[in-house]
C-alpha cells in the first residue's frame, strides 16, 4: 500500500505513522507546511480528523507543529483540540512529540480543560 502513495519527502517524515496507542497519522509535507489525517487509536475513534501544520529543516532534521480539531463527520465537533510539537531526525523512524490537548468547559472548570503528555510515533511505511 505505502509504495503506490508515492510521498515527496523534504521533510523527511511523510508517511503513515502510529503511536503507542496505535493511533495513525498520515502526514504530507511541502515548502514548510504539513497536511494529512490523524485517526485516534483509543475510544470511541471512528474516522479521520484533519492535520495541519508547520516544520522547518536543519540539515536533514525535522522540527514541527501540527494540530488537529476533534470535529469529523461521524462524531461531529467534540469541543477540543490538539497540538503536537517536536522533532524527526534524519537517522530514525521515529518522530517524537509532545501534545497539549484541550477541551472545552464552563469558565469554573477552566482549570481542568488541559492534558499534556507526549507521543512517540514509529513509521509504518
Amino acid at each position: 500500500m505505502c509504495k503506490q502513495i508515492g510521498y515527496e519527502d523534504p521533510c523527511g517524515m511523510a508517511g503513515i505513522w502510529l503511536n503507542n496507542l496505535n493511533s495513525t497519522m498520515e502526514v504530507c509535507c511541502k515548502d514548510g507546511q504539513l497536511h494529512g489525517q490523524y485517526m485516534m487509536g483509543v475510544g470511541d475513534a471512528e474516522d479521520y480528523y484533519e492535520l495541519s501544520g508547520r516544520y522547518t529543516m536543519i540539515g536533514g532534521d525535522c522540527v514541527f507543529g501540527w494540530s488537529i480539531a476533534y470535529n469529523n463527520k461521524v462524531h461531529g465537533n467534540s469541543n477540543a483540540s490538539c497540538s503536537w510539537s517536536g522533532a524527526h531526525f534524519a537517522d530514525s523512524d521515529r518522530i517524537n512529540s509532545h501534545w497539549v490537548l484541550i477541551r472545552h468547559t464552563k469558565p469554573e472548570d477552566y482549570w481542568s480543560s488541559t492534558m499534556i503528555n507526549h507521543d512517540d510515533f514509529r513509521r509504518k511505511c
